[in-house]
Order: structure tokens, then C-alpha cells, then sequence
């Protein structure tokens, strides 16, 4: 059941696809009294009709409402939390831990640092009762290991020999590409051979071409612009570094990194939120501070001047994947969620 007129075609069709019926309810986002009491009378049409094994509740916002008509339609009642503490008020974060305690049978969080910094380390009350389970992210890595590579010198008219430091996803304050620009003056100012492929749009992309212009890297930045669901894989496959340089705060997965990873592409990001648990530092790539332009440019230096290291680097990226974060381990996952709610599980073979 989709709340909002705000579809993603490509997503649709591949839900379609699989013989999935999706309802779209057609509600115009909106925080007035009115928006509200239409996503209500909506979602309780779609659901009505029937009492159902399970409901998962994707997303718990922009209200409650879909948790308390939801309620009303099964007995086992799941919400997925996908945004850190920080993102809560105080009241947020108390109204969030009741639900937990009273209305939900399961509260997902997509990583450890979701579950730990709202509702306490592993041992806590509301950690202890089972309620809360951890279920990452994941995504097929046969699927962008089939993708084909964009070849980024080609498309830009680099030369052979640049290295290419790549970023995408969406141009926005906290997701701190400016700090990533101003890095790649200062290794660029230092002779390093470096170009920057920026694929992605948003509210701050007219603001950071102007940034680039002014930074004197306008002639070594492509920014690409947004780019279709099924080209994203090849796009990141095409990086030789990927870069995740965000303010922190709103990071409650990362999964640019997971992308870039199971690419084969080491990754460079911001020491914040999720990312720390995603990448693993020295390993799968580098972990720097925040908002420090200086410090991201000598993080990166030594994966620009060591192409032995990139590889080390991608080849454990794509392992970490696998291990963790492949789709037979998800769905192994939600097996056993599932399972442990009194819910019949066929294991897929």
C-alpha cells in the first residue's frame, strides 16, 4: 500500500512484476488536520476488507495513523525505524519507546546504530523483551555485479591515467558534498591526477556547481545529474573511489556505501552515524572525521596514489557484502523474524 502520489515508475513495474498487488492510495503529502484524516480514510478502505497474518508498516510517518489503523487489521503489527535518535524530539523519542512497549509486536531497525541510540545498547528493557530486532539493509549482489561499468574517463573525456572519485545520491545540506568539492581542490591544487563524477539531483545542485566553479574544479567535476534505478549500479561500478562525506545526523544505513561495496569500490566517508558500522575502516575503505575538508583529502590520498590498495580494498568490500548484507541473508533474516512471531516460513531453496 503506497500513501503518496509520489511514485517511483521503474519501482512499481518491478513489484508488479512479481505478482505483488500494490494499492496506491494517491494522497498528496501534507501536514494540515485535513491531509491527515484523507491518508486515514484511505488506508483504512485498502485495508478493511480483511484481517491480515502480519502488517509491516514501512514507514511511521507522517503520522501515527497508519499504525493505529493497522492495528486494527492483525494481530502482529511491525514498523520499520529508519532514521537515527537525532532525527526524534525528546516527545518523539518517548512516543516511539511506548509504541514499542504497547502497540507494536516488532520494531525493525535497519542498523545497530538505529536500535542503539534510541532505544539503548543490547540488555536494555525494551532490548531485552525481543521487540526490537536488528535487520540491515540489503541489496542483490548478483545484480550489480552483472551491471556494466560506466566508463567515467570515456563519458567525460578524461584522460586514461585520472583517478576517479565518485559520489552518488541525493544533493542535499547533510549529505556534504561541498566538503567533498573542497577536497578535491586541495588534492588537485597538490598535482594529484583526481576527477570527481557527482551522480545525483537535488535542492543543492545549482549551489555546488557554482562551489566548483568558484573552487577552479568545474573542468575536472562531471556532474551527471540523476540517473535512471537501472543504470545507478553501473555508474558506481564505474568509481575507483566512492565518497559518502556526510554531516551526520540522518545516515541510519548508508547504503551508497553497501552500493559501492558490493561494486567492488572502496569507500571514503564521514565517521557518523551508520557509515561506521557499514564500512569497515581499513578494511573495506576509510573513515574520516566530518566536515573537515583537509581531513577527507588525506584520507583519500593514499587510495589515490595506491591502486594495489583500491583493489585490496573493493575485493573485502565485496566480501563484507556478501557475508552481511547479500539478499539470501536478508531474506534468511526476515525468515526468522517472521518465524518468531508464529508465522508459517517457507525457506527459499
Amino acid at each position: 500500500v503506497v500513501y503518496f502520489d509520489e511514485i517511483d515508475a521503474t519501482m512499481l513495474a518491478s513489484f508488479r512484476a512479481t505478482g505483488l498487488t500494490v494499492h496506491l492510495l494517491g494522497v498528496q503529502r501534507g501536514s494540515s488536520f485535513l491531509s491527515h484524516w484523507r491518508l486515514a480514510l484511505a488506508l483504512w478502505a485498502a485495508l478493511r476488507r480483511r484481517r491480515f497474518d502480519a502488517i509491516w508498516v514501512q514507514y511511521m510517518t507522517p503520522t501515527l495513523l497508519p499504525l493505529a489503523i493497522a492495528r486494527l487489521c492483525t494481530r502482529r503489527l511491525i514498523a520499520a525505524v529508519h532514521v537515527v535518535a537525532s532525527h526524534y524530539s525528546p516527545a518523539g523519542l518517548q512516543r516511539l519507546r511506548w509504541l514499542t512497549r504497547h502497540v507494536c509486536n516488532r520494531i525493525v531497525c535497519v542498523s545497530h546504530t538505529v536500535a542503539n541510540g534510541i532505544f539503548g545498547p543490547e540488555g536494555c528493557e525494551e532490548r531485552n523483551g525481543g521487540r526490537v530486532r536488528v535487520l540491515p539493509n540489503a541489496l542483490a549482489l548478483c545484480a550489480v555485479q552483472a551491471a556494466e561499468a560506466l566508463h567515467w574517463r570515456a563519458h567525460a573525456g578524461w584522460p586514461a591515467d585520472v583517478v576517479v572519485l565518485g559520489f552518488a545520491g541525493r544533493l542535499t545540506h547533510f549529505k556534504g558534498v561541498d566538503f567533498l568539492l573542497r577536497a578535491v581542490a586541495r588534492l588537485h591544487g597538490q598535482g594529484m591526477p583526481v576527477r570527481l563524477a557527482v551522480v545525483g539531483d537535488g535542492e543543492d545542485g545549482v549551489k555546488l556547481q557554482a562551489l566548483a566553479q568558484q573552487l577552479g574544479i568545474s573542468a575536472i567535476t562531471c556532474f551527471a545529474g540523476r540517473i535512471s534505478r537501472a543504470e545507478i549500479y553501473g555508474a558506481i561500478k564505474g568509481f575507483d573511489i566512492a565518497v559518502m562525506p556526510s554531516r551526520g545526523g540522518l545516515e541510519g544505513f548508508g547504503l551508497s556505501a553497501l552500493e559501492a561495496m558490493a561494486a567492488g569500490v572502496p569507500v571514503v566517508a564521514s565517521r557518523v552515524d551508520a557509515l561506521q558500522e557499514v564500512v569497515v575502516d581499513g578494511a573495506t575503505g576509510r573513515l574520516c572525521p566530518s566536515e573537515d575538508a583537509a581531513a577527507l583529502a588525506d584520507g583519500l590520498v593514499r587510495l589515490v596514489t595506491d591502486s594495489e590498495l583500491r583493489k585490496t580494498m573493493g575485493a573485502a568490500g565485496t566480501a563484507h557484502v556478501a557475508r552481511l548484507y547479500d539478499t539470501p541473508v536478508y531474506r534468511e533474516n526476515l525468515a526468522e523474524l517472521m518465524a518468531g512471531l508464529g508465522l508459517p516460513v517457507r525457506r527459499h531453496v
